[in-house]
């Protein structure tokens, strides 16, 4: 069994912004409609009502990168991680298939 190491803490200075990249499991596609794209911009901006500031934002078709920061340290992680867990059971139950969610990656 080979010896695995955690993933090093992220970095999140309050008030910097920080590239996010969010994709489907296996790079599938996450976006298969403009209702897919809607939702996820709706939970973009609810986010951003509750204290996440998004300066930019890239959507593709299997992809996202948004540009983000918060007040605080952490905010990032748990923002992302709700949108991507309010996101994947909607629309995993729009499509036929499973193991679509979202990884998300800081950069």
């Amino acid at each position: 069994m080979a010896d695995t190491v955690p993933r090093q803490t992220r970095l999140e200075i309050p008030g910097v912004p920080r590239h996010v990249v969010q994709r489907g499991v296996n790079r599938c596609a996450i976006f298969l409609d403009d209702g897919d794209l809607q939702h996820y911009l709706q939970l973009l901006a609810e986010a951003a009502t509750q204290g996440m500031a998004l300066h930019a934002c890239v959507l593709m078709t299997n992809h996202v990168h948004p540009l983000v920061s918060c007040p605080f340290a952490g905010a990032i992680s748990r923002a992302m991680r709700q949108i991507g867990q309010s996101y994947t059971p909607a629309s995993t139950g729009s499509i036929l298939r499973c193991g679509l969610s979202v990884v998300e990656r800081q950069r």
